[in-house]
């Protein structure tokens, strides 16, 4: 079903997303996952659509489309 989205899949990073990740990595609270993917990101110049409110601290640094948030039930 994925295969049916207009999307590039990366299988190998590039020293300067490497750098780029280590970078927002070191300057944000975010986990190296979100830091690889935020790289990805902002060196393809594309759009980060996510679910992850990790990802709010990077506002303003990154075009991104927010989808709705799931909210935690229980207590």
């Amino acid at each position: 079903m994925i295969k049916q989205f207009d999307v590039e899949f990366l299988r190998d990073m590039d020293e300067p997303t490497l750098l780029t990740a280590a970078r927002l990595k070191a300057e944000y609270r975010v986990s190296l996952a979100d830091a690889m993917i935020a790289a990805y990101v902002f060196r393809c110049e594309a759009v980060l659509t996510h679910k992850d409110p990790e990802f709010d601290i990077l506002k303003g640094l990154l075009e991104m489309e927010a989808l709705p948030y799931e909210s935690k039930a229980g207590g």
